[in-house]
Formats: C-alpha cells, sequence, structure tokens
C-alpha cells in the first residue's frame, strides 16, 4: 500500500477570522538576532582586535561567568551594585568591553573561528551573546546609579559644610557661596529628575528593580537647599541692619552698595529658576517668595544710605 502523507494541521486563523496565523499551522523557525561586528581597516586596528580575539579566546568562559554575573547576581542593597559593578568593570574592559564603547557587547562578541575544511563556528553561541546584551543592559544602568550616587553624596556633603562652617568672611562672601551652591544644586536636581532622558534611564534603573539611594540622597539636597535659603535670608537681614546701624556715614554708605550688589546678584540667581524651585518642592517655591520679598524690603531700606551723586554744575566749567 502506498505510504500515506503526513497530516497537515489545518491552518490557524486570528480570531476574527483573518488570514492565516502560521502557514499551514507549522510555526515559523526562531529569528536569530542580526549582529554588526565592526569593521576594521587593515593594519594597526586589524592587528589590535586580532590580538584582542585572541585573549577573548583563552578567556572564553571568565568572560562568560563575568557576564552572567553583570545580568544575573541578584543585588541585596546598593554597596552590592557598587561592589559587583567595581569588580566586574574593570575586568571587562580589560577585554573590549567597556561602556561607552563604539561597538555594542554582543557585537563585539560575534567572533567567527573559520577551520579548514569546515564550516566556520561563533567563539560565542547566541545564548551567550543574549547574556552580553542583556548585561550590557544592566551594566549601563548600575554605571548611572554608582554616579549618580556618588554625585549626590558629594553634593549633599559640600551644603552641610557651608551650612555648619558658620559666616567665614564677610557676608557678601558667604552670601556669593551659598548662591553658587544654590544654583548648582538645583540645576543639577533638575537634570536628574525633571529632564526626559534622565527620567528614562530612571524609570528603567526602578523597572529592573536595582537598588539605589538617589531619591533619599535627593531628599537631602533639598533639604540643604531650604536651609540655604534660609541662610541666606538672615544674610540679608544682617546686610541691612550692619549699613543702618552704622554710625559713620561713609561706612554706611559703602555698606549700602554692597548690599545692592548683593540684592542684585541674588535676584538674577535664584528668580529665573522659580520654576524649578516650586517642581521640586513646594516649601521651596514659598521660601524663594519669601526671600524675593526679603529683597524688596532691604532694598527699601539701604537705598536713603546711599551716597549722594553731586549734580553737575556751571560754575564747575568758570
Amino acid at each position: 500500500a502506498a505510504e500515506e502523507p503526513p497530516t497537515v494541521p489545518k491552518e490557524k486563523r486570528g480570531g476574527s477570522g483573518g488570514g492565516p496565523l502560521y502557514v499551514q499551522g507549522y510555526r515559523p523557525e526562531v529569528v536569530k538576532k542580526t549582529r554588526h561586528p565592526k569593521q576594521v581597516q587593515k593594519g594597526l586596528e586589524a592587528a589590535f582586535r586580532k590580538r584582542q580575539n585572541l585573549a577573548l579566546k583563552e578567556r572564553r568562559d571568565e568572560v562568560v561567568a563575568a557576564l552572567r554575573r553583570v545580568a544575573f547576581e541578584p543585588l541585596e542593597d546598593e554597596g552590592a551594585l557598587r561592589r559587583l559593578f567595581t569588580e566586574v568593570s574593570e575586568y571587562l574592559s580589560q577585554v573590549g568591553l567597556s561602556l561607552g564603547g563604539s561597538e555594542d557587547w554582543a557585537d563585539r562578541l560575534y567572533i567567527e573561528e573559520k577551520k579548514k575544511g569546515a564550516e566556520s563556528t561563533l567563539l560565542f553561541s547566541d545564548e551567550e551573546l543574549d547574556i552580553a546584551e542583556a548585561a550590557q543592559k544592566r551594566m549601563e544602568l548600575m554605571y548611572n546609579v554608582d554616579a549618580w550616587s556618588t554625585q549626590l553624596v558629594v553634593r549633599v556633603s559640600s551644603g552641610q559644610l557651608l551650612l555648619t562652617s558658620g559666616i567665614e568672611g564677610t557676608r557678601e562672601d558667604v552670601l556669593t557661596r551659598v548662591l553658587k551652591r544654590l544654583d548648582e544644586d538645583m540645576r543639577y536636581h533638575s537634570e536628574l529628575f525633571d529632564e526626559p532622558t534622565s527620567r528614562l534611564i530612571m524609570s528603567r534603573i526602578n523597572e529592573m528593580g536595582l537598588p539605589h539611594s538617589l531619591h533619599a540622597l535627593d531628599a537631602q539636597l533639598l533639604d540643604n537647599v531650604a536651609e540655604l535659603l534660609v541662610l541666606g535670608m538672615a544674610l540679608l537681614r544682617g546686610m541691612s541692619s550692619g549699613c543702618i546701624e552704622q554710625r559713620m556715614k561713609a561706612v554706611r554708605s559703602v555698606a549700602a552698595q554692597k548690599a545692592v550688589q548683593s540684592i542684585e546678584k541674588v535676584r538674577t540667581t535664584v528668580t529665573p529658576m522659580r520654576k524649578v524651585f516650586v517642581q521640586a518642592r513646594t516649601q521651596l517655591g514659598e521660601l524663594l517668595d519669601q526671600l524675593l520679598e526679603l529683597l524688596d524690603q532691604v532694598n527699601a531700606a539701604v537705598t536713603p544710605h546711599l551716597p549722594v551723586q553731586a549734580e553737575d554744575s556751571d560754575e564747575d566749567y568758570y
């Protein structure tokens, strides 16, 4: 008897009577990802890449183990994240897998081994290349956590130092340092939490479940900003009273000039950033409004003590 042909499943269709989901019911083969290894020029660059490929071949298992750690190792807290990042990033950089390079890790590891009389094979399997791709994505986010946390810690410490060191130097000097700290810290906060790119990275960090203290550190930064605004107002009040209470007219005039200059410096620094203050924390917007109101009060108090410029007289020419 003739051999019967294999049974072919009926076509699977969409729920609303559309076309076949798979032709003749067969699921297509899993499509392999296309890798794009860098095309290097012959000469020094090609020689360097060949030497690097040999090193990757010798340390193949170590490289895969490092990539698996980055991609899958559980991280209990930010300290564990920092340790893993520090340990692995340096090693991977040595084998040509550094962050910020011109070539994705999976593309860099797409290395074909050519053998005489046989088809070329890949040094790293497709599964391992997928792990490299996942590891790079996670490592990039770990870098952001590490870098941003370090920057925030430095800024918080600098603000605390300014707040606790007392008034060293003139009020004008201290106010200048306060304004510089306010300007830099609020700009940094806005860049980190308001700009679309940073917000996208932050959302990916949270989606991946990476442990971090970025929000807690930012809260400390904004606490410092609030205290710096209060300190700035205290300095302005001190300038005003110091000017008014000065008995010597000449010294009082100089103090009034310095106060007016400080008022303008404060106004030009913080007024354009009011929206950033309000978005960061309602309390900061309220404190900033108090500061701006105080500027008008201090200006009204010291202006009468400014030196009066003598009017020109025709008698000066005779």
